[in-house]
């Protein structure tokens, strides 16, 4: 047992679950130049990062919205385990 009592876990969750619906809210409206960054919708998004036309990179960044990028949970004197893609070509 945590010394934890049936009122603070459930203050505790309420406050857990506010914080994925604020993940869930960045992932969905975060935007630049009018794509959508964290949803998964940005796929195979092509960058020219040189001053030749064939020095570019393409990039796509995974959904992150809570329900995608795994859990994480933390207990004293365990380990931490986080879960997500990222891909890059």
């Amino acid at each position: 047992q945590d010394g934890q009592s049936l009122k603070t876990r459930t203050m505790l969750q309420a406050d857990i679950n506010r914080l994925m619906e604020e993940l869930d809210n960045i992932a969905n409206t975060t935007s630049f130049n009018g794509k959508q960054l964290l949803s998964g919708s940005f796929i195979n998004q092509e960058f020219q990062i040189g001053s030749s036309s064939n020095q570019s990179i393409k990039a796509t960044i995974g959904a992150t919205q809570s329900s995608k990028i795994g859990v994480t949970r933390f207990e004293t004197g365990a380990m931490i385990t986080a879960s997500g893609t990222a891909s890059m070509t």
